[in-house]
């Protein structure tokens, strides 16, 4: 992962979709928001699956809005603020041919 912040205790930060349902309201509702195109408007899709490393989502206060990985303990999910510049994993739809 060439380029990609690695941590020494955790790994590789590497970010998702997942973000802060509303970031205004400081609680633990994330969702995944996908955007399809025109990187103004998202789509919203519940977590029907959950992978939260113990003890997070943690300092809600802080603005950590962004779900990121840690490669170092089985990819498990940590909230941080979205502004950090961490690589990133994507689902890309299959090509048509």
């Amino acid at each position: 992962m060439k380029g990609c912040f690695k941590y020494k205790s955790v790994g590789y930060f590497l970010w998702t979709a997942g973000q802060r349902h509303d970031p205004s309201k400081k609680d633990y509702h994330f969702v995944w928001k996908v955007n399809y195109e025109d990187n103004k408007n998202y789509t919203e899709y519940p977590m029907t699956y959950i992978n939260w490393h113990p003890g997070e989502p943690n300092r809600i206060e802080n603005n950590d809005n962004c779900v990121n990985l840690f490669s170092n303990h089985d990819y498990t999910w940590n909230n941080q603020p979205c502004h950090f510049r961490f690589c990133f994993v994507c689902e890309m739809n299959k090509m048509m041919t």
